[in-house]
């Protein structure tokens, strides 16, 4: 199958509510969570294991984000045979209308090392990622690996960017968040990104919360609470993956390089073949997969 990238607008599903609390204008538990008439539209387009995950979500702004990915997958498998532009740029409404009359495809998820998600009964690979309005899927016959971040403009980004990427001299929000993307984007095509076991780490930076590794035995309902809410619950946890890789990279006594400005995310980066994208405005996006394709990796239910 061809490569492919969607980009989802959800705001629709987001509705006000729940874009005042994502800006942090309310507090905690003020947001509605009655169902609207276009979210019954597009349940009815979800696989029956997203509905029992949606169901288990409280956050209005997780939901959305579920939602969109679950309506992004079936988009994927529903014209995976079909030639079509590498770039679709959707909204919830325009998805919706493009999957009527199309039943949802049961999707069966299995799971890589560290919790990468598959369909086992399709040889197609995808990865997820979502900040603020946007969900995106990016597609391919091979291992692949997306990440999307909604560039803001506080201070964070700099002290961030000083303890990740101290090789490079970063003057910009628009130049600290391509580099952080393709950071995600890498972890997530190796799959190191998707499933962080064992660790608890309160709010860092103010990029947000860290949660609790499950057990393999509950890598299920993790894996999936990943995917669609990467940046809503779980983005903090990728970046936390991202930081212990470059802390590793950085540390001499595990990494000797040959010169003091030696860049450990250059070499890695080089590796991967970075797909054409184009980001809504204050987006920043980023696609890769490997240059040589590898072998298909062992799954485990």
């Amino acid at each position: 199958m061809e490569d492919r990238l969607y980009l989802l607008h959800i705001g629709d599903l987001l509705g006000e509510p729940a874009r005042q609390k994502e800006r942090g204008i309310l507090e905690q538990g003020t947001e509605k969570l009655e169902k609207s008439h276009l979210e019954e539209q597009v349940d009815r387009h979800l696989d029956s294991y997203r509905l029992t995950q949606l169901s288990r979500i409280k956050s209005k702004t997780a939901q959305a984000a579920c939602r969109g990915a679950g309506l992004l997958l079936q988009k994927a498998v529903a014209e995976r045979e079909l030639s079509a532009a590498f770039l679709r740029q959707l909204s919830v409404s325009e998805l919706v209308r493009e999957l009527e009359g199309i039943p949802p495809f049961p999707l069966d998820y299995v799971f890589g090392p560290h919790g990468k998600p598959y369909l086992s009964e399709l040889p197609m690979h995808f990865n997820l990622s979502h900040s603020g309005e946007y969900v995106c899927l990016a597609v391919s016959e091979q291992e692949v690996g997306c990440d999307i971040q909604q560039m803001r403009g506080n201070a964070t980004w700099t002290r961030v960017a000083k303890r990740m990427f101290p090789q490079r001299q970063i003057t910009s929000p628009s130049q600290f968040y391509a580099l952080w993307t393709q950071a995600e984007a890498y972890v997530k095509l190796t799959g190191e990104g998707i499933f962080t076991a064992g660790l608890e780490r309160g709010k860092e930076e103010g990029l947000g919360t860290y949660e609790v590794g499950k057990p393999r035995g509950e890598m299920q309902t993790v894996e999936m609470q990943t995917v669609e809410m990467q940046a809503a619950e779980m983005q903090a946890a990728e970046m936390q993956t991202v930081e212990m890789q470059a802390m590793e990279m950085h540390n001499p006594a595990m990494q000797k390089p040959e010169k003091e400005d030696f860049d450990p995310w250059q070499q890695r980066f080089q590796e991967v073949l970075w797909l054409p994208t184009t980001a809504p405005s204050g987006y920043c996006l980023s696609v890769c997969k490997w240059k040589e394709p590898l072998d298909k990796i062992g799954k485990s239910k």
